[in-house]
């Protein structure tokens, strides 16, 4: 549940890996909409209320560019991979 307090979110690549994460560690988890490519602007204005985005991204090709393109998009200071 994301509150008025929620500084850090959790941006995953799928809907199962946000639920897995959100389950496991109670954290707060969001799902890129179309995977580790996409980061469409609505999604990046959501974004701005969180002072930390932890990435949780696969560790093959794609996700490591889905990384790449979202601390390009969201900030150095404010991602953690």
């Amino acid at each position: 549940t994301v509150t008025d307090d929620t500084t850090t979110v959790v941006l995953t690549e799928g809907e199962i890996d946000a639920l897995s994460v959100n389950q496991e560690t109670g954290a707060v988890a969001l799902s890129l909409p179309n995977g580790a490519g996409s980061l469409p602007p609505a999604l990046i204005k959501m974004l701005e209320r969180f002072e930390t985005i932890v990435l949780w991204l696969d560790d093959d090709a794609a996700g490591k560019a889905g990384v790449d393109m979202c601390v390009g998009k969201l900030g150095s200071r404010r991602c953690k991979i």
